[in-house]
């Protein structure tokens, strides 16, 4: 009886909630038309420029799109695509519209390539691959620095590392062997510092520069599978691999884990140690070298929150949360995208969607889950069947249809 008023109660809320999203969704409608953008996008036909009153054609793609970097100053975007029988590298100037070939090497060689932190030059490494045991490392190739103000490249010279990882500072890059990572100097590639990553994954360093983090993965075993599983552990060290310490130990398995803007905390979720199956967003200080999470219930039940992202200034955190009643989904599933103020202690939600899996499977598709922030003003959540960008500010929503795949968006205010 408790369960079913309880059950009453939240279908009144839901319903409420609906009729105002409906009277609210022409507003939405109006108010996301008052939002220009301009959208770089791909789809079978090419990489394409989608504005208010044009979509243009930039360039072709005979197959298909491998990798992207958005500059800094999010003026140029640098793009890796394959044709029948090669890779290309080129550059798109997000104001002239004009392109910048870089390179063109043979289909078995990969790229890697990242922006310095002035946005003036790109870091480029090409190579094969070679198998040693069971495992592939690079073999022939060659890094380079592309200057895009002259339009001229550097083969700097590296011997044995051919994979560009990171402009750490502009008297430092981060390249890589596929064994260790090296600091050298990107004029000559001399060595300046280096560390192991064979027994490291999701190595991230600072936006200052000072620090790195990344996970290693332990052995434990698993008394619902009755067998050993690898679990992460999250660890802190100096940009140079140094004074490594643990910060959360592999009980809490942190994922989607990032830096804030400011290099003085880092963002995740964790994984409860009350509750089966429910998620927790964890930040860690640097300053107080601790770190923390909060678990908040609210008139739904206890969320499971994951996928935190920090907005480019720092001062929103957008994220997930998802509730569940039934012991597998069967009844019904709440799914929100959350924006939080942490310093004006407010909260807006993004969208609240009601999802009622089908009688013969556990398994729910939500109906989008957050891409990340466009700008302090745009959030992108995405799922199979769309992509859909939120403005904070006038709350309008844009919907971009399935058949475009967004690599660049930037509102035209």
């Amino acid at each position: 009886m408790k369960f079913l008023t309880s059950l009453i109660i939240i279908l009144l809320i839901i319903s409420c909630s609906s009729l105002d999203r409906l009277k609210q969704s022409q507003q939405s409608k109006n108010s996301a038309l008052n939002s220009k953008y301009e959208i770089y996008y791909y789809n079978k036909s090419g990489v394409r420029i989608q504005s208010s009153n044009s979509d243009s054609l930039v360039i072709p793609l005979s197959s298909y799109l491998v990798d992207h970097k958005i500059s800094p100053d999010k003026n140029k975007i640098a793009i890796a695509y394959t044709e029948s029988d090669s890779q290309k590298l080129v550059i798109i100037n997000t104001k002239t519209k004009k392109l910048w070939p870089i390179k063109s090497i043979i289909s078995n060689y990969h790229f890697t390539f990242e922006w310095s932190l002035d946005s003036k030059n790109l870091g480029v490494g090409y190579y094969s691959e070679k198998k040693v045991g069971n495992k592939f490392f690079p073999d022939k190739g060659e890094i380079f620095i592309s200057t895009y103000d002259v339009q001229k490249e550097i083969n700097i010279g590296c011997k044995v590392s051919k994979i560009f990882i990171h402009w750490l500072k502009d008297e430092i890059i981060i390249v890589s062997d596929g064994k260790k990572y090296y600091g050298v100097n990107p004029e000559d590639c001399k060595t300046i510092f280096s560390f192991s990553v064979s027994d490291k994954r999701k190595i991230s360093f600072s936006p200052d520069g000072k620090k790195v983090f990344y996970t290693k993965y332990t052995s434990v075993y698993s008394t619902s599978s009755n067998r050993n599983i690898n679990v992460p552990e999250l660890y802190l060290a100096d940009f140079n691999g140094k004074n490594q310490k643990k910060i959360i130990d592999y009980k809490y398995e942190p994922q989607n884990i990032r830096w804030a803007p400011n290099s003085n905390e880092i963002i995740c979720d964790v994984k409860s140690q009350e509750w089966t199956d429910i998620r927790h967003i964890c930040t860690y200080s640097l300053t107080l070298d601790n770190a923390s999470f909060n678990v908040k219930e609210d008139f739904l039940g206890l969320p499971k929150s994951n996928k935190p992202f920090y907005s480019p200034d720092g001062k929103k955190i957008a994220y997930e949360k998802s509730y569940k009643r039934g012991n597998s989904y069967q009844f019904w599933f709440v799914y929100q995208n959350v924006v939080e103020y942490p310093k004006l202690n407010k909260t807006v939600t993004i969208s609240e969607i009601i999802t009622q899996p089908n009688s013969t499977s556990n398994q729910i598709q939500p109906a989008g889950s957050i891409s990340g922030w466009i700008d302090n003003d745009n959030i992108l959540y995405q799922s199979v069947r769309w992509s859909k960008i939120y403005n904070l500010r006038n709350k309008g929503k844009y919907t971009i249809s399935p058949d475009k795949t967004p690599i660049f968006i930037k509102e035209i205010k």
